[in-house]
């Protein structure tokens, strides 16, 4: 690992300020480079552990831009094999949660991502790591996003505050969480002003706490915000 490290944080920086579609494709292109190039020189374990940021773009670039059937199925597919073949816990549990995004938010396959979810909340437990508790916590609530079930979703979400002193290298996931128990209660008509609070909490206490802000989870929150301003 220690020859691609330097490749691999430049992957990650990369991610965090992606915004646009030519963002996503750089760093697409970047990861496949580097995928086929580590292959040939170390482990399965350490390839998905390089690459997993250039496969978190791709959902996005696919969410957001190009959904083609084809790319989602390939897309699902190599995350799937990832996931199968990876022994660590908690970097399965990272490829758990993006097989089950994947299976949720492109597939619109909800039983699918249940049943992920279910084996990632074992080994999550199992673990009692709290990075690896709120990646969890956020699958499953986003599976009940996906079906409308917005009282189920936020009901989950609500279990953030079963843990205490989270640690700032869990601020990320954790403003997930909070950002979309708010947008539940947003897009349910469920408590809109509660909801902006949570997007308000989710900004300001984690999101722009982390070291490396995150562009497109604040532009994310901006948009939800106008998301509830028309519900109101």
């Amino acid at each position: 690992m220690k020859d691609f490290k330097k490749e691999i944080e430049e992957i990650s920086s990369l991610y965090s300020k992606a915004i646009t579609e030519a963002d996503y494709l750089r760093i697409m292109n970047e990861a496949k480079d580097l995928e086929v190039r580590m292959k040939k020189e170390t482990r399965e374990q350490d390839v998905a552990e390089g690459v997993i940021y250039g496969l978190w773009a791709h959902y996005y670039f696919l969410r957001k831009f190009f959904r083609e059937p084809k790319e989602v199925k390939a897309l699902s597919e190599k995350v799937g094999y990832y996931f199968s073949t990876i022994s660590d816990p908690e970097l399965k549990i990272k490829y758990g949660c993006l097989f089950a995004v994947i299976a949720s938010e492109l597939e619109h396959d909800a039983d699918k991502a249940f049943g992920i979810n279910q084996a990632i909340g074992e080994l999550a437990r199992e673990t009692g790591n709290i990075l690896s508790l709120l990646r969890v916590i956020n699958s499953r609530g986003i599976r009940e996003m996906r079906i409308e079930n917005y009282q189920k979703a936020i009901n989950i979400f609500n279990e953030i505050e079963t843990l205490d002193n989270i640690p700032k290298d869990c601020y990320r996931l954790a403003g997930h969480v909070i950002n979309n128990r708010g947008a539940s209660k947003i897009r349910g008509r469920i408590d809109i002003i509660s909801g902006l609070g949570d997007l308000v909490v989710a900004g300001r206490s984690y999101y722009l706490e982390e070291e490396e802000i995150q562009r497109k989870h604040i532009k994310g929150l901006f948009n939800r915000v106008e998301e509830a301003i028309k519900k109101m």
